[in-house]
C-alpha cells in the first residue's frame, strides 16, 4: 500500500461524511488501537513518527522517522523503517545492499502486499550514482538484502532537476512508478524492474502540481492517475491509456486510489464555488468508479453536493471500504472546533465510523489538525494514522506517533 500524503495533490483536502441515520453499525465495534512506532523492545522514542504505511496483510505497517529505533542508526536523519506486528520488531529499511545506514534523510513510499519491498526516496550518495542533486527513487527487496535504485529514464531524457518522487510499488514489488521533474514539470513513469521502463503518460509534462497518483493495480497491469482535470488508466499489457469519465465538471481531479483488481477507482472532484474577496472558494466532492458496471457513485454523501472540501484516501481491495480525513463540526455531534477526525466507510452498508479513537474508544479529533492519513488494508480490517495525540496511556513522548485501529470489521 501506498503513502496517502501523494494523494491530496494541490489541495490538504478533507471528508465531510454523514453516518446513516438510526444505523447501528457493528463496523469497528470489537477494534482497539495500538502504537506502531516503537522499538523492538517496545520503548517509545522522542521524536516524531509519520507518512505510514500498511501491507495488504495488514501486518507491516512502513513509517518514516528521525528518531534512533535501532542501535545501529547513527545517521541522524529520517528513515525508512518497518514495524512486524507479528513478532514486534522494528526494523530500518532505508540501508544501502550491504546494511549500512544512508547519510542523508530518505522518506517512505510503498510497500508491497506481504512486506517483502519497499519503495522509497533519498538524496543519500552512498547508494549509488545519483541522476541529479534531488531526490532518487530506491527499492528494498527485504527476501534477497539488496537496494536498488528505479528512477532509470528511457535514452535520451534529460536528467531531472528537481528531483525524483516515488509513487506506488505492485503487490508482488516487482513494478513501480516515480515522478520525474524538470524545471516545474512532471512525468509520470512505470518500470519494471526486471525487463525495464515504460513511460505512462507518453512524455506528456504536466505542470508540477497537476500530475497526481500512479497507483499500481493487479500486480503491475493497470496504473491510475490524474492530469489537471482528466482521469486515466494505462495498461502495462496494452500500452493504451483510458480516460475515465467524470461525473461533473472539474477545476482539478484527484486520483487518490485503486483497488487492488484495477475494478475501483477512488478520486476527487476539485471545483471553485465562488470568489470570495479572501480568494476562491474551493469545494469538492469524492467518487468511486466501478469500471466493470460503468458506474459512480458519490461517496461524500450526506451533504449537499459540491457543498464542502471532502477527499479520498484509502479504498480496500475488495472496494467496498473507504478511510478518509475530516474536518467539520456538523459530521459528529458536539464537536464545536474544526479537529481533523478519520473515518471508514462502508460502501455497501453505508455506514461509517471514526478510526481516529484511542485504545479505550475515545474521540482524539479535540486535537486539532493532529490526525493523518488513515491508510487501509487490503481487507479494510485495520488503518493506520499518525497523530500526536497520546493513543495509548505509555505515549508520553508528546511527539507524532503512528497508530493502527482495528479489527475494524465486523
Amino acid at each position: 500500500m501506498r503513502d496517502r500524503y501523494l494523494r491530496h495533490a494541490v489541495l490538504s483536502a478533507v471528508v465531510l461524511l454523514a453516518a446513516v441515520p438510526g444505523s447501528a453499525s457493528a463496523l469497528g465495534g470489537s477494534a482497539t488501537t495500538v502504537r506502531m512506532s516503537v522499538r523492538s523492545d517496545g520503548g517509545q522514542v522522542s521524536k516524531p513518527s509519520s507518512a505510514p504505511s500498511v501491507s495488504a496483510d495488514g501486518q507491516y505497517v512502513l513509517f518514516s522517522s528521525p528518531a534512533m529505533f535501532t542501535p545501529r542508526d547513527t545517521n541522524g536523519v529520517s528513515d525508512a523503517y518497518l514495524h512486524i506486528r507479528s513478532t514486534g520488531q522494528t526494523w530500518r529499511v532505508s540501508v544501502t545492499s550491504t546494511g549500512q545506514p544512508l547519510n542523508r534523510p530518505s522518506s517512505p513510499k510503498a510497500i508491497s502486499a506481504h512486506g517483502e519491498a519497499v519503495l522509497f526516496d533519498s538524496q543519500a550518495t552512498n547508494l549509488g550514482p545519483m541522476e541529479d542533486a534531488g531526490p532518487q527513487v530506491y527499492l528494498r527487496d527485504r527476501v534477497h538484502g539488496t537496494t536498488r535504485r528505479v528512477n532509470f529514464t528511457p535514452p535520451g531524457v534529460p536528467q531531472a532537476n528537481d528531483g525524483d518522487f516515488g509513487v506506488d510499488v505492485s503487490s508482488s514489488g516487482r513494478y513501480a512508478t516515480w515522478q520525474w521533474t524538470l524545471s516545474g514539470s512532471r512525468v509520470l513513469y512505470f518500470r519494471d524492474m526486471v525487463e525495464g521502463v515504460s513511460e505512462v503518460d507518453a512524455g506528456e509534462k504536466t505542470p508540477l502540481h497537476e500530475l497526481t497518483g500512479g497507483w499500481i493495480a493487479r500486480n503491475g497491469e493497470v496504473v491510475f492517475y490524474s492530469v489537471a482535470d482528466k482521469l486515466y488508466l494505462w495498461s502495462r499489457i496494452t500500452g493504451a491509456r483510458q480516460s475515465i469519465p467524470l461525473p461533473a465538471p472539474a477545476q482539478q481531479v484527484v486520483a487518490n486510489d485503486i483497488s487492488e483488481d484495477g475494478r475501483f477507482l477512488l478520486f476527487t472532484v476539485i471545483q471553485i464555488d465562488h470568489v470570495a474577496p479572501s480568494g476562491p472558494v474551493i469545494v469538492s466532492e469524492v467518487y468511486r468508479r466501478d469500471r466493470e458496471t460503468a458506474t459512480t457513485t458519490r461517496v461524500s454523501t450526506g451533504v449537499v453536493p459540491f457543498s464542502t472540501i471532502a477527499s479520498g484516501n484509502s479504498i480496500s481491495a475488495n472496494g467496498r471500504y473507504v478511510a478518509f480525513e475530516s474536518r467539520s463540526p456538523a459530521f459528529a455531534p458536539g464537536e464545536a472546533d474544526d479537529a481533523m477526525d478519520l473515518f471508514v466507510r462502508d460502501l455497501q452498508t453505508g455506514q461509517t465510523v471514526r478510526a481516529g479513537r484511542t485504545v479505550t474508544g475515545a474521540d482524539i479529533a479535540t486535537y486539532a489538525s493532529s490526525l493523518r492519513a488513515p491508510v487501509l488494508s487490503a481487507s479494510g480490517n485495520v488503518a493506520v494514522f499518525n497523530t500526536w495525540a497520546a493513543a495509548v496511556p505509555s505515549d508520553t513522548n508528546h511527539a507524532r506517533d503512528v497508530y493502527l485501529r482495528g479489527p475494524l470489521l465486523p
